[in-house]
């Protein structure tokens, strides 16, 4: 295997971003098809890529359950989106399991390095050097998502592993036409790509130049590290030869992680946020993401109102919305973070006398200002 697809596991996350949205659940009665979105007569499957979606139902076609179909779509999405995810990634599921009547959350987010440092952003006079944070290897954290699919895998999928994987794979060696938002983005980003040897060669052309749309971009390397997970499990990406390439070119680049970093990464299984909202009982992510208590707390502060008698978009409704989480993200600066690191007051953010107090200082004529939030 050469140079790798590392290279576009681990940097294409730090230079586009880390996020994936997967999502499959039961069929809704009459909703309008949208891009990306297909459906059986007993599941439908709505992701951010064709191919993504039509990895999910392949799997569950051949038997595979919501969490063989999960991973394979995750897989696959990391394939087809590289400005959006990858293998350098992380990612959170909240998996409701029927059978005992359980919902699950688990974290299997980037972590930082064990060498980071709270000062490694900044230069000698003490000044933040912005970019450090964003691009090259000071920016790339220990990944988790191989990890974290295949213990969940490994705990709750029912078709061996190498199935699931197989659809990635299939996408990464035969490749998929290049679409309107990723060649933004590799025009966006051109810069920064452009430095990195297997960048120009998998994304631009010989002349340097980003791709006409309906280009068929191909990642064979990326296929061979994909099979090689598929056939050895998350140890392929974490140990060994994938492993040390991945060191290798972040040494090279200047940067932090070590082997210890990969090998020590462990998934974490976490307690997820709860709260009601009209009569249903909600579930979602606990810190360290911050978007389940954030929609717990702005569906209880907009619970007193009859948002549907206001209709969809009325003035009404987005200014109440707007205050609502305008209410929701102060909290967010103020104490959220890794509950690794930071007691987070989770109980306390989405008390119902709590939220009731911020919701009755939603209800004005005009927006809040930030001054006057408190």
């Amino acid at each position: 295997m050469r140079g790798l697809s590392l290279i576009q596991a681990v940097f294409l996350i730090v230079q586009f971003g880390c996020a994936h949205q997967v999502r499959i659940v039961a069929p809704t009665v009459d909703r309008p098809k949208v891009a990306h979105e297909a459906s059986s007569r007993d599941v439908m499957v709505t992701s951010q890529g064709g191919a993504t979606t039509r990895a999910a139902l392949s799997i569950l076609s051949q038997g595979g359950n919501i969490i063989d179909a999960f991973v394979a779509a995750s897989l696959t999405i990391s394939v087809e989106r590289p400005h959006s995810t990858g293998l350098g990634g992380g990612g959170f599921l909240l998996y409701f399991e029927k059978q005992n009547n359980q919902v699950y959350a688990f974290d299997f987010r980037e972590v930082a390095p064990l060498r980071a440092r709270s000062n490694m952003y900044l230069d000698k006079k003490g000044e933040t050097q912005t970019l450090l944070s964003q691009d090259g290897a000071l920016a790339v954290a220990t990944p988790g998502l191989v990890r974290g699919l295949f213990h969940i895998h490994q705990r709750f999928g029912k078709l061996p592993w190498k199935d699931c994987t197989g659809p990635a794979v299939k996408v990464a060696r035969d490749g998929f036409p290049l679409y309107p938002q990723l060649q933004e983005a590799l025009i966006d980003r051109k810069d920064v790509l452009w430095d990195d040897p297997e960048m120009r060669r998998t994304f631009f052309t010989k002349g340097g130049s980003v791709p006409l749309l309906g280009t068929i971009i191909y990642q064979e390397n990326l296929a061979k590290t994909l099979e090689k997970i598929g056939r050895q499990g998350d140890s392929a990406f974490y140990e060994g030869e994938v492993a040390s390439a991945i060191i290798k070119t972040i040494r090279d680049h200047r940067g932090i992680m070590t082997h210890k970093d990969l090998r020590e990464y462990r998934m974490v299984e976490r307690k997820p946020v709860t709260g009601n909202y009209k009569g249903l009982k909600l579930f979602s992510m606990p810190p360290p993401s911050s978007g389940g208590i954030h929609v717990i707390q702005i569906l209880k502060m907009l619970e007193p109102y009859n948002l549907k008698e206001m209709k969809p978009q009325s003035v009404e409704a987005v200014h109440l919305t707007a205050n609502a989480m305008q209410r929701a993200f102060l909290d967010r600066a103020m104490y959220l973070g890794d509950p690794d690191f930071n007691k987070i007051p989770t109980d306390d953010l989405v008390n119902e006398n709590y939220i009731q107090a911020m919701s009755s200082q939603i209800n004005s004529s005009a927006a809040i200002k930030a001054g006057d939030l408190r």
